[in-house]
């Protein structure tokens, strides 16, 4: 089974990599573009520095309050900010216990999160873009699809945690 997964994340990765043509690209599709880039100016033990201002009601707001439960690996906390269709980017539904268990098995190979900047797109706030430095994985990107509900706002798609 680990092997699977293994393989499983090894295949979305090499996808990811291929797909990652510059950051515009994820403000024109409908979806999240699959983007993972190292970054050779991030380091462990970074604080984290969000880019924007950031108000309580707003999808930016929400993914740092998400990263943040990350990284205090506190994965139920992190996996309230799903919603209930919410996908990876291959279009998989991401349930609340397949959702833990990746964050764990992420948190396992790669290191805990050290720290984390985000942005929102330009052209379109509910798109939430992050890089994220973990222990052994220095730097890398995710985006992250929010769409309000009420009066909170959940990820509807995810590429990496």
């Amino acid at each position: 089974m680990f092997r699977y997964r293994l393989v499983l994340f090894v295949l979305l990765t090499m996808t990811a990599l291929s797909a990652c043509t510059s950051t515009s690209s994820a403000a024109t599709q409908s979806t999240p573009s699959v983007t993972v880039t190292p970054l050779s100016s991030a380091t462990a033990g970074s604080t984290p520095s969000p880019t924007a201002t950031l108000s309580a009601g707003t999808a930016l707001a929400a993914a740092d309050r998400y990263y943040q439960a990350l990284e205090a690996h506190n994965y139920t906390a992190a996996s309230a900010y799903l919603a209930p269709n919410a996908t990876t980017v291959d279009g998989q539904k991401l349930t609340r216990e397949m959702f833990i268990q990746l964050a764990r098995s992420r948190d396992q190979e790669y290191g805990s999160i050290t720290g984390f900047d985000s942005e929102a797109d330009g052209s379109d706030p509910s798109m939430i873009i992050l890089t994220i430095r973990r222990t052994i994985l220095q730097g890398y990107h995710s985006h992250l699809q929010f769409k309000q509900d009420d009066n909170s706002w959940k990820i509807v798609s995810i590429d990496v945690i």
